[in-house]
């Protein structure tokens, strides 16, 4: 998320760092959706005129008749609200070439990385683990990035697997900097020098939330947080863009830079407290700062609340991908997640 006037991506003495231009068939959308929708409205005025100026005696005739008609009344509604997708669609350009001409490396923003994980059998540890490895490895300064894991389920299994990468990371991170390697998750690595026969199937629902949908909503205020593959700036979590909202420890000041050891024990006690499930309470935590409470689904609805006050985003689908991650394999749980 990023507040007003930092949406053109670049200034007017410095070279862009990304451009957008609307898609060419946004007129043939809006075409398409004025011809729809007036046929929408014939068939709506056709279900009132049988109901109300043609009435049937039969009272199951008339219950076919209205129930065709609420159906109809509800298959509108939901094909107009996803119109907003297609009123302004944009395709954005990167310019990655251009960021080392705009920024040193030292002046590089600090990045927190959040691994989220739960269940060790729907999410294999290894595939957590390759995960972190190829964020460890990134074309970013290693003193500006941080990377956190978070486990619900508490799994000795991904402890385990955490322990080991460790080992492995001190030799894979300077391997892929010295070569300049691109694929910089080891089994993309490996299966780049070493083709895999394993088919890779594209699920339409996830290319839909994460591609097509965000491409429509960045032509007007920017693309809704769906969970993943987004990167907030610190600010956006502690209030509006106009009206900061300061923690109640000044070292969770979204400005503070800490400059101690991860392991000193100031840090680590600061840690064990904030981490702590009362912490929050008698706090602005969860309703003016950090992600908003109250719902299932926490991400779309942190993402709208970030939106309404004044915070806006940007969809960033470079060609080489940015983020690659698993979809549910099983029937039951697309269902449960197509539910939250």
């Amino acid at each position: 998320m990023e507040g007003r006037g930092l949406r053109g991506g670049f200034t007017p003495y410095a070279p862009p760092l990304h451009m957008s231009k609307p898609l060419w068939r946004t007129a043939f959308n809006r075409l398409f959706a004025v011809v729809y929708f007036s046929a929408v409205l014939a068939l709506l005025y056709r279900h009132v005129r049988n109901l109300f100026f043609y009435p049937t005696t039969s009272f199951l005739s008339f219950s076919i008749t209205l129930s065709l008609f609420v159906s109809d009344l509800v298959l509108a509604f939901m094909w107009a609200t996803a119109q907003a997708y297609r009123v302004s669609p944009i395709r954005r350009r990167e310019f990655l070439e251009n960021l080392k001409r705009i920024i040193k490396d030292e002046d590089f923003p600090g990045i927190d990385v959040f691994i989220c994980t739960a269940d060790p059998y729907k999410e294999p540890p290894m595939n957590v683990v390759n995960t972190a490895l190829s964020l460890m490895a990134y074309d970013y300064p290693a003193d500006k990035i941080s990377v956190y894991v978070s486990d619900d389920g508490g799994s000795a299994l991904t402890l385990f697997a955490f322990m080991e990468a460790a080992k492995f990371a001190s030799h894979w991170l300077p391997f892929c900097r010295e070569r300049n390697i691109m694929e910089r998750s080891p089994p993309a690595y490996f299966e780049a020098n070493h083709p895999s026969s394993t088919p890779h199937f594209e699920k339409i629902k996830y290319k839909r939330i994460f591609q097509i949908n965000p491409l429509g909503f960045d032509g007007l205020k920017g693309p809704n947080y769906v969970g993943s593959g987004c990167f907030f700036l610190r600010r956006a979590l502690f209030g509006s863009p106009s009206t900061p909202v300061p923690p109640e420890i000044s070292e969770l000041n979204p400005e503070h830079a800490v400059n101690k050891p991860i392991k000193s024990q100031s840090i680590l006690t600061l840690a064990h407290h904030v981490a702590g499930c009362n912490y929050e309470n008698q706090t602005q935590w969860g309703f003016k700062m950090g992600f908003r409470y109250g719902s299932l689904v926490e991400d779309y609805y942190t993402g709208y609340r970030l939106q309404c006050e004044g915070w806006k985003s940007v969809f960033c689908n470079p060609e080489r991908a940015a983020f690659l991650g698993d979809v549910p394999i099983t029937l039951v749980d697309v269902a449960l997640g197509y539910l939250k």
